[in-house]
């Protein structure tokens, strides 16, 4: 019999590490996927991604570029800090800085949450939690898309790191004191990262630490050791230097003062009016309706805006119902880790809802991607609270949902999976267009000396963004007006008048209107119509903004390059309805092909006074 029981012993250290590989695999499935598919691939960034790539690689090698603060915003500041670029550099260095590095670092940094989160979950709380845990996170990513994997982006690189963020903080709660350095490493690594995540990530690092001293006041020569603080103190110190020491110095105005400035007010751009309470309840309250988008659920997004809209909040009867019930078991049946984590729960819940009343500007789902895996923690956790540890009556009830949980996260993992590999290719349309713009300019050996280089028109596309970052690497002297040095690199800026100025567009309108200016000249384009087509669409676009009045020609000069401008500019007097039919037509051909990109140069002293900076915009 004792024979038995040891046979069985040593099979089970077998099994549940065997076990934990196997769950831990299978959460990692679409990371491995993209590293796979991604890997040695020509990859052409472009947009967000093209600016990204262009700091990572100054990240690479000290110059007046290295980055000392985090990934730009659009409202003229930068996030808090810059270890995301250094991150990424240390792996775009080991593959001779190819440009697809950054989309298999990108989904290498979140696997490398994904497993540490696994090996905390299985060293301090067992099998049955990492199973729980992991299935947090594989079906958080469901209520995301598969270009979090894909698409290089802070928001997305910090996604599961939250996940990291929660598990640790039950960890350091229950008195583990060894995990505090890491603890505050990873929150350090969110705040830089998104500003976002700053109340969220303040709340349950107060909390956590709080609760680690209360666990340890029995132990107090434990949690008084220069092991646990030391370390701690010097990591986030580390971590915080460039931007708050060194970046100041070197800036005249530094990027935390402009944070501030946004957020109380005083900046240059208007923060907007928070959301509020009851929106901010509304916003959580998505995450947990009937079917909520962690569950395969529809996100409700306004269809013109692309802007987050809110649910009833009554749906946060939901989780308050689940952790309140938890909370009540754990302090009956006295569980004192049970305890903790419904104390988590409540404090991560409470802090999304204040966070979320605290956002301001347009509520894009970007802004708050942590919502989904609060909805996530705040249901999955407290329902297996519930059902686990009740004696050996309900052992199979626990079991039974601990199997539901690894089934659930699999499929999850096959079905998001499987929209990876679906959307192999180009990561955007733009791709193309920017490479042939590249190659041209390349052909043309431009540029022949320094250059300013401007966007007109539209930037949706990203085409500005990926020509800068394509000459920069190639080794051009490219300068960006003043306003965007925190974007592109106080280096970059240019410094005195004088040099030819290039206006990179991506919407016909524009092209028609630069390329018929005297001193333009058009080094590079992109050809979706034939040359008698496009000289007429050019024609066309230059007559119709004439025939518009001048008041109302800054209202409707975006119009002139939409298939359904006829129907935008019906009724506008002087305007002839039979070349507005004619100009749609031609539109639609455009579109149909992407876009009429370009690059228009223009010498610096007949570049038009009225062309766009990035502090104005207007058209004659």
């Amino acid at each position: 019999m004792t024979g038995g029981l040891t046979a069985l012993r040593r099979h089970d250290r077998v099994l549940r590490p065997l076990a934990a590989v196997t769950l831990t695999l299978i959460a990692l499935a679409p990371v491995l996927i993209v590293m796979a598919q991604r890997w040695g691939i020509h990859y052409q960034p472009v947009a967000d991604q093209s600016v990204l790539d262009l700091r990572i690689r100054d990240a690479t090698s000290l110059g007046p570029n290295f980055p000392l603060t985090g990934p730009y915003s659009r409202f003229g500041w930068d996030h808090p800090g810059p270890t995301i670029y250094y991150l990424q550099a240390a792996f775009e260095v080991l593959t001779s800085r190819e440009p697809w590095s950054v989309v298999v670092s990108n989904s290498l940094l979140q696997g490398v949450a994904i497993v540490w989160m696994a090996t905390i979950a299985y060293r301090n709380l067992g099998l049955r939690w990492l199973t729980v845990w992991l299935a947090v996170i594989t079906l958080a990513y469901v209520g995301t898309g598969p270009w979090v994997f894909t698409q290089v982006w802070n928001p997305h690189v910090a996604f599961p790191f939250f996940g990291l963020f929660i598990v640790q903080a039950w960890v350091v709660a229950m008195g583990r004191a060894r995990h505090l350095a890491g603890f505050l490493v990873v929150g350090s690594f969110l705040v830089q990262t998104h500003v976002g995540y700053v109340l969220p990530v303040l709340v349950v690092a107060s909390w956590a630490i709080v609760r680690l001293v209360v666990e340890a006041r029995h132990r107090p020569r434990e949690i008084l050791r220069w092991s646990v603080w030391v370390p701690a103190g010097l990591a986030v110190a580390l971590m915080w230097v460039a931007p708050l020491v060194i970046e100041p110095i070197r800036s005249e105005k530094s990027n935390i003062s402009a944070l501030l400035d946004f957020y109380l007010g005083h900046g240059s751009h208007a923060a907007g009016a928070a959301l509020g309470v009851s929106r901010g309840m509304g916003f959580l309250a998505v995450e947990f309706r009937w079917l909520p988008p962690w569950l395969g659920g529809h996100d409700p997004l306004n269809a013109f805006s692309g802007q987050s809209m809110p649910a009833s909040a009554w749906w946060l009867v939901v989780p308050i119902a689940l952790m309140g019930a938890a909370l009540v078991k754990a302090i009956v049946l006295k569980q004192r880790s049970y305890r903790i984590l419904c104390e988590l729960m409540l404090v991560v819940f409470l802090a999304g809802i204040v966070t979320l009343a605290m956002v301001r500007g347009e509520p894009f789902p970007y802004l708050f991607y942590w919502r989904i895996i609060i909805g996530c923690c705040c249901t999955i956790v407290p329902l297996y609270v519930l059902v686990c540890d009740l004696g050996r009556p309900f052992k199979t009830l626990s079991s039974s949902l601990t199997c539901v949980l690894a089934i659930a996260m699999a499929f999850a993992s096959f079905t998001f999976s499987k929209e990876i590999v679906d959307a192999a290719g180009p990561i955007s349309p733009f791709e193309k267009v920017v490479a042939t713009l590249l190659r041209q300019l390349r052909d043309e050996k431009e540029p022949r000396g320094p250059v300013l280089v401007r966007f007109s028109g539209d930037v949706l596309g990203g085409v500005y963004g990926g020509v800068f970052d394509g000459l920069a690497a190639q080794g051009a002297r490219v300068h960006v007006d003043p306003p965007l040095g925190f974007q592109f690199g106080p280096g970059r800026v240019a410094q005195e008048e004088g040099e030819p100025v290039w206006y990179v567009t991506e919407d016909s309108q524009d092209f028609s209107l630069l390329s018929s200016l005297p001193g333009a000249r058009v080094l590079a384009q992109t050809h979706p119509l034939d040359a008698s087509d496009q000289a007429r669409l050019v024609e066309l676009q230059n007559d119709v903004l004439s025939q518009i009045p001048p008041g109302s020609r800054d209202r409707y000069f975006s119009a002139l390059g939409q298939p359904l401008v006829a129907f935008t500019l019906f009724g506008v007097p002087g305007v002839s309805q039979a070349e507005l039919d004619e100009l749609g037509a031609l539109n639609a051909k455009v579109s149909r092909a992407t876009c009429l990109c370009s690059v228009i140069s223009f010498p610096s002293a007949l570049v038009p006074s009225w062309a766009y900076r990035p502090t104005e915009k207007a058209h004659p």
